[in-house]
């Protein structure tokens, strides 16, 4: 099944590898009802209804939460493999340790049961107590070790805090020593009235919070104490790329001790391809290059064709199999099953 208008004579079309896909998986949406404390999961008719907190509702619908419906819309989008995590209902750093180390639990579980049944189709990423280093790490570990997962997902605060605090060092040396790249997502960004009247929070406050997580890597010393440690920014870079050489004159200024231009940090990080902007996938190409750039949909809130469809039309042929797959199959060691 071949939905790309990639040019014949470059050869056949690369494998796809969606970077940014985003499953719920029943088991784990089923062990969360029944709580008594936020966040709260309740069952719809076709899915589930979860609250992140008393002001705050998300539809989980069948698109969201079944896998052989998401492998279904992978097929007809020309998608062969994706890199599956959880977005906001993954975001467990305000609960309780314990309840985020289980519900951590059931997400990797789940992810490695989806690999080990649908090889080559199907990866996941860790998802992480954060909010504590050490069982951070334990996770990790034993989503590597044991459950075979491919990378991990931080979300860009941590209830509300900075991803970038010295307490979360150790968790970067051992993603570092391990090779294993960090996904950002943007979260709840508690933003103001002023940008939840009018909506603005997901286009808007999402991208501004990934721009400080990453920054905030580079300008705490993060990057600089950790060489080896591979961050994914999603959103062609969010704001970063835009402003990278605004920022730098702080820098030069004094405003931190980071020893090199900040544009210096950024073959640390890779992007992916959600947006509709093509100058915007222009600019990530100039400033991330071509090999630091990852095909994404950000299904199921975005259209995977749409995403297919974004990088056929503004992505030369000879540049596409490396934005579609190469790229990703260096950082992620990954062997995708292509359908044809």
């Amino acid at each position: 099944m071949d939905h790309m208008s990639l040019d014949a004579s470059i050869g056949p079309r690369p494998a796809v590898i969606d970077c940014q896909w985003h499953w719920y998986p029943r088991a784990v949406c089923d062990a969360m009802l029944g709580r008594k404390s936020y966040p709260l999961w309740h069952r719809a008719a076709d899915g589930y209804v979860y609250e992140p907190t008393a002001t705050e509702s998300w539809q989980h619908t069948t698109e969201y939460v079944d896998l052989d419906c998401q492998l279904a819309i992978m097929d007809a989008a020309g998608i062969d493999t994706i890199i599956a995590s959880p977005v906001l209902a993954g975001d467990v750093s305000g609960m309780e340790l314990t309840d985020a180390r289980e519900l951590c639990a059931l997400f990797n579980e789940e992810f490695s049961r989806a690999q080990q049944e649908h090889p080559g189709r199907v990866y996941g990423l860790a998802v992480l107590p954060v909010q504590d280093a050490a069982a951070a790490i334990e996770t990790l570990d034993d989503a590597v070790d044991r459950l075979g997962l491919v990378g991990a997902v931080m979300h860009s605060n941590i209830n509300g805090a900075t991803i970038a605090s010295q307490e979360l060092w150790p968790l970067y040396a051992r993603l570092a020593e391990r090779g294993m790249p960090l996904f950002l997502h943007p979260t709840r960004t508690f933003a103001p009235a002023r940008v939840n009247d009018f909506s603005l929070e997901p286009p808007l406050s999402y991208m501004y919070d990934t721009t400080t997580a990453a920054l905030s890597l580079i300008v705490s010393g993060v990057m600089d104490a950790f060489p080896d440690l591979t961050i994914v920014h999603p959103h062609l870079g969010a704001t970063l790329p835009y402003l990278v050489d605004r920022v730098d004159v702080y820098r030069r200024l004094g405003r931190w001790n980071t020893p090199r231009p900040v544009r210096d940090y950024l073959p640390q990080f890779y992007t992916d391809t959600v947006s509709e902007s093509p100058a915007a996938l222009r600019m990530a190409i100039e400033i991330y290059g071509l090999d630091h750039l990852l095909f994404a949909s950000d299904y199921p809130y975005f259209p995977a064709a749409d995403g297919v469809r974004f990088v056929t039309e503004n992505v030369a042929p000879e540049d596409a199999a490396a934005i579609f797959s190469e790229n990703a199959r260096g950082l992620l060691s990954l062997e995708p099953q292509v359908i044809t």
